[in-house]
């Protein structure tokens, strides 16, 4: 078993590499006129641009994370650490580290399923904009309600995805009329596979 879990903490970064690099998602080259009619290609701006820079970090946080698996020194979320010593940079950064590889998955899943579907509609800015505000305000809730003397240390972007989920749920709401009756389902996937699996 531990030989399993082994090959999946090496295997996931490729796995998770193939899915930001492998989509597609508008790297690709455009024709555009250029003088005189000659036909100039060049890089598109990718539909997804946020999602997929905020994949990148994460899998590249894991991968640190493998070489140095001590999750404090990483950065995770001490709450005793916020409130007594003050290291508010640690509200940020437990949101690009993860507890294991089908941690790390299901995350990276659901926020390329919301997220794109996110970014589409709201653009590269604000999407980013709601991921970190989600992802800080919800340790600095946690922070709050467990107090200074408390010894839980936590990792992973489960708040963040969850302002996602939510900010999209808003927007379909807002909008029934752009979508089908189908818009509401990597919602309900995401919140389905991360009850099950998160």
């Amino acid at each position: 078993m531990a030989r399993a879990t082994s090959l999946l903490a090496l295997a996931l970064p490729a796995v998770a590499a193939a899915m930001v690099w492998g989509t597609g998602g508008g790297y690709g080259r455009v024709a555009r006129r250029g003088p005189r009619g000659v036909t100039v290609r060049r890089r598109a701006r990718p539909a997804t641009q946020t999602t997929d820079t905020l994949t990148q970090l994460t899998v590249g946080a894991y991968a640190a994370q493998l070489a140095n698996p001590r999750l404090v020194q990483m950065g995770a979320r001490s709450t005793k650490l916020i409130l007594r010593r003050g290291e508010w940079w640690r509200l940020f950064t437990p949101v690009l580290l993860h507890g294991s590889p089908t941690h790390l998955l299901v995350n990276i899943l659901a926020l390329r399923n919301v997220g794109g579907a996110l970014e589409r509609a709201y653009g590269a800015k604000r999407t980013a904009l709601i991921y970190g505000l989600a992802g800080v305000g919800g340790n600095a809730l946690a922070a709050f309600v467990e107090g200074p003397y408390s010894r839980v240390v936590s990792v992973g972007a489960s708040g963040a995805v969850a302002g996602l989920v939510g900010a999209l749920a808003v927007h379909l709401w807002r909008h029934p009329n752009l979508y089908g009756p189908g818009a509401l389902k990597s919602i309900r996937d995401t919140v389905l596979m991360n009850a099950v699996l998160g």
